[in-house]
């Protein structure tokens, strides 16, 4: 069941921050969680080691990954590769628009 490995997970992260003083773990997860038969166990496990899990959109989860990889650089674009689909983004003007290129197929 996946949402016993992910118990197995969660208990290891948290006992290593617990370990590093780290109280308060901030977390994310895209559109496809909300969307899982198991979602709401998820987010039980998610509280239950008192991790603040945000579910954010597809354009949240592209200025996630833009900054992430080039720290907030303008002039790069970043690929990001999901299960089914590819994320593109780049900084312009200010703000980091975002290509959902869906039904990508395996190499």
């Amino acid at each position: 069941m996946f949402t016993g490995k992910l118990d197995q997970v969660l208990t290891r992260m948290r006992k290593r921050c617990l370990y590093r003083g780290i109280a308060k773990v901030p977390g994310v997860a895209s559109a496809s969680v909300s969307r899982a038969v198991n979602s709401e166990d998820i987010q039980v496990l998610a509280r239950k080691y008192d991790f603040e899990i945000e579910l954010i959109n597809s354009k949240r989860e592209c200025e996630l990954d833009y900054n992430a990889a080039t720290h907030g650089l303008p002039n790069r674009l970043v690929c990001t590769l999901r299960s089914h689909s590819c994320n593109t983004a780049w900084l312009h003007n200010g703000t980091i628009p975002c290509k959902r290129h869906a039904h990508v197929q395996r190499c």
